[in-house]
């Protein structure tokens, strides 16, 4: 499973380095179907990833000999903020509805993760690798995340859009300081379907 989430990582990584220097066909539906993979790798499989449990050994009771409740609690825990840290990180840069909301919520349940990671290899000297791992996973994610969160949405439209014509990419930035103006999202609209219909 550690494997399969590094694979998903560098896969996740690579699509959106790609649709930022590319026009990337289907780039959008790819990222997407990634990222729900690594969701539910990390929200249901996330115990049993951070603890180091073989898929093929889960229903076995001598997985987890070694690992208190409390760790497997706390994985639970860390597997839930990774899955909406990673949501946030999707929905920002697709430029979908919340995206915002659910990238600041992932942020700072990862730094509660983080900060309890930190403390407990203070505290506990039998499971500080398991920490160490913790701290790097969610570390690496919530660097993303940062980067994506201090980044004006207009930065990383016009990032994205390769060739765009000048009046789409006005248009689309009138869009997002005014969300709500139909007069707006008409026009945005239409200079889409003008773009779009030229590819």
């Amino acid at each position: 499973m550690v494997k399969l989430e590094k694979i998903l990582g560098v896969i996740i990584s690579s699509i959106m380095m790609l649709m930022l220097l590319f026009l990337l066909p289907l780039g959008a539906l790819l990222l997407t179907l990634s990222v729900l993979i690594l969701i539910l790798l990390h929200s249901v499989f996330g115990f049993a990833l951070f603890n180091k449990i073989p898929l093929k050994n889960l229903g076995k009771k001598e997985a987890y000999k070694g690992v208190s409740t409390m760790r497997i609690i706390g994985s639970i825990g860390a597997g839930f903020a990774l899955m909406t840290l990673v949501v946030g990180i999707l929905f920002v840069f697709l430029r979908w509805p919340f995206g915002y909301v659910n990238l600041t919520n992932g942020l700072v349940m990862a730094g509660i993760v983080l900060l309890i990671s930190i403390i407990k290899i203070g505290t506990t000297k039998n499971d500080a690798s398991f920490y160490k791992r913790m701290i790097i996973r969610v570390g690496i994610i919530s660097f993303i995340g940062f980067l994506l969160r201090f980044t004006p949405t207009e930065t990383l439209f016009e990032l994205k859009c390769h060739g765009c014509p000048e009046s789409y990419i006005e248009a689309e930035k009138a869009l997002m300081k005014d969300p709500e103006n139909p007069e707006l999202i008409k026009k945005a609209d239409e200079e889409s379907e003008k773009y779009y219909q030229q590819q």
